[in-house]
């Protein structure tokens, strides 16, 4: 299928995304991890090892790194393999994860998932009326 991906979509409510959770969905048949540093700041990587293709929200978080529950390699928030429990602890220069750059507005967390140099925060659209009416006043939950 062919998706507009050089756009800023929803991945997530805000609230869904816990201070330690490994949080993942599937957005544009993609499988995407999600996951807050020790700041809070979020972060998007594809939800597949580079070694195995073992789903990384299997694996455990160290810090704001994500080990690998395969092979114990650990990814840290920009994609890159920082660490190799095997053999010599060389990393291979492939090692290394897509990230995707991630906005938190509004209440939800909004992915692009197309070139990354054409991410731009503004080009998300004004949806800041969501942040002035009652807590009651919009409705925000997840419709698969």
């Amino acid at each position: 299928m062919s998706y507009l991906k050089n756009a800023w979509v929803v991945a997530a409510l805000s609230s869904e995304v816990g201070p330690e959770a490994l949080f993942h969905r599937t957005l544009l048949d993609t499988p995407v991890l999600i996951y807050r540093k020790a700041d809070g700041t979020p972060v998007a990587l594809h939800d597949r090892c580079p070694h195995r293709f073992a789903p990384l929200h299997l694996g455990r978080r160290i810090g704001d790194e994500v080990a690998c529950l395969y092979h114990a390699l650990r990814f840290d928030c920009s994609g890159q393999c920082t660490h190799n429990p095997h053999g010599n602890g060389q990393i291979p220069a492939a090692a290394q994860v897509r990230s995707f750059p991630l906005l938190e507005r509004h209440g939800f967390l909004w992915i692009w998932m197309g070139e990354p140099a054409a991410a731009r925060p503004e080009a998300l659209p004004d949806f800041s009326p969501l942040d002035a009416g009652p807590e009651t006043g919009v409705a925000h939950t997840y419709m698969h």
